[in-house]
């Protein structure tokens, strides 16, 4: 297959976090009025959601390294700093300690420090961390001059495999789920780090495939709207799976538990010192008719916290690309557990058929104040009002499927809406479950006329009667 082909197949297959940024659902939208007989899903919000499966190269890797007695199954050892708050990227990259990469007893970062550059722009690659399941790649986007101060978002399609030296094709292919996150930094470049979480975990750990790294396009939302910069950055780092491996163990159960319209099959857990995952493998039956009712998980500690939370996905085999009748394995991302967990609870949820948004409001005179929705609550703490912009400080709690990007709307004293006067980042890290804070930033030149904000919260079942528990202090005896 051509290299070109072979990228669009892959990055057509790449699966996307249910909620997504404007910079996502624009690069969604571009890329399928280029693709032919490729369908689009919509619910009936402003959330749009795209579901397109990925088939990723990963290697078959060798024997998992014994673990350590030290290495600590329940804590990870990931330290990421809430990207909502941060400056700059010294504050939100992911800064792994320990030992080196490739030790059972700690973890470490490979430095890798390759460059590729085509259209004007520089990827560097800084450094590479992997434990089988999770790979995390640090890197930063640059070009003359910086990007500009308008530019609110930028992303890239950075895609990894491991590839066989001999003939440079991929050994072998693992479905998957990407999450990155980049800030800027003071000169206009753009630096952060992009983790993706593979299916099911690679058994062996190998040295006969390095591992290359590719874009083809990199994403930039300013004031103007949706850009897309076409090219080809590749990056051949010369490192197999081993050379930045750091162990991880895997939990497996092979309980069923019951779906309203299907069932659990299997379940592992997956715990290192780079993060911690959780593996759902099952059956259930697809929804028919619009907007398509979404299904998925919450997985709670055992304080009542939500961890994360995730959509079905549905498994896309190899050979056929297409998803096979109602079969998923969803691939939820949990990265710290607190130390004292002694079990996880998974509750399966359903969005609300038919139901649009539901609109909350909330009066920004007086601070903080707090919006109780379904199953969540948010509390505005802080409103800066400046000349070009309105920026909300606020923290989530609880259950809610757009959490990470939630759509406001603003309203003057007299009830008028205002309207954004340039595109709108939204700087919240999708990964950042764990504390919930997040900043909105909103372009507009009428800040001081603001009164009220506006919040559209999709509704959603949440199945308790279906939860089950993971009990974690087997591993502990």
């Amino acid at each position: 297959m051509k290299r070109d082909e072979k990228q669009q197949d892959l990055a057509s297959r790449l699966e996307i976090p249910s909620v997504v940024p404007d910079l996502v659902n624009a690069r969604i939208d571009h890329t399928l009025q280029n693709l032919e007989q490729r369908k689009r899903s919509r619910r009936l919000t402003k959330k749009s959601i795209l579901v397109l499966a990925a088939c990723l190269t990963i290697i078959s890797l060798g024997t998992l390294a014994a673990f350590g007695q030290n290495l600590p199954l329940l804590n990870s050892l990931v330290k990421m700093v809430n990207p909502a708050a941060a400056q700059n990227y010294e504050r939100v990259k992911v800064d792994i300690s320990g030992g080196k990469a490739g030790s059972a007893g700690g973890a470490g970062k490979t430095a890798v420090h390759k460059t590729a550059t085509d259209q004007g722009i520089t990827l560097t690659v800084n450094d590479l961390a992997y434990d089988g399941a999770s790979l995390i790649i640090g890197f930063e986007l640059s070009k003359a001059g910086g990007f500009g101060n308008d530019v609110v978002e930028i992303d890239t399609d950075l895609l990894p495999s491991f590839q066989n030296p001999e003939d440079g094709r991929p050994a072998n292919s693992e479905s998957l789920v990407a999450d990155s996150y980049l800030t800027p930094k003071d000169n206009g470049d753009y630096q952060g780090y992009a983790a993706f979480h593979f299916g099911d975990p690679a058994p062996n750990i190998e040295d006969n495939g390095t591992l290359t790294l590719t874009a083809s396009n990199i994403g930039v939302v300013d004031s103007t709207g949706f850009k897309e910069v076409n090219g080809l950055w590749k990056i051949e780092t010369g490192l197999t799976g081993k050379d930045i491996y750091t162990a991880a163990q895997i939990t497996e159960s092979g309980l069923e538990h019951p779906l309203k319209n299907g069932k659990v099959e299997s379940v592992k857990l997956i715990r290192s010192a780079l993060n911690n995952m959780i593996s759902l493998k099952g059956y259930a039956t697809p929804s028919t008719g619009f907007p398509a009712v979404l299904q998925g998980f919450f997985i709670l500690d055992d304080r009542g916290n939500c961890l994360n939370y995730r959509y079905i996905l549905r498994e896309f085999p190899r050979q056929t690309g297409l998803a096979e009748e109602g079969s998923f394995n969803t691939v939820i991302s949990l990265m710290r557990i607190p130390a004292d967990t002694q079990r996880l609870t998974v509750i399966p949820y359903t969005s609300v058929k038919g139901k649009e948004s539901k609109v909350y409001a909330a009066e920004l005179q007086q601070l903080p104040v707090s919006i109780p929705m379904q199953d969540q609550e948010m509390t505005i703490s802080a409103v800066e009002r400046g000349q070009e912009k309105l920026t909300i400080h606020y923290t989530v709690s609880g259950f809610e499927d757009n959490k990470a990007y939630p759509s406001f709307e603003f309203v003057e004293q007299n009830g008028g809406k205002i309207p954004a006067a340039a595109q709108t980042g939204r700087r919240m890290n999708p990964m950042d479950y764990e504390t919930g804070l997040g900043i909105y930033e909103w372009k507009t030149d009428r800040a001081q006329d603001i009164a009220k904000v506006l919040i559209h919260s999709q509704e959603y079942d949440l199945q308790k009667d279906l939860a089950f528990d993971l009990d974690l202090t087997e591993d502990k005896k």
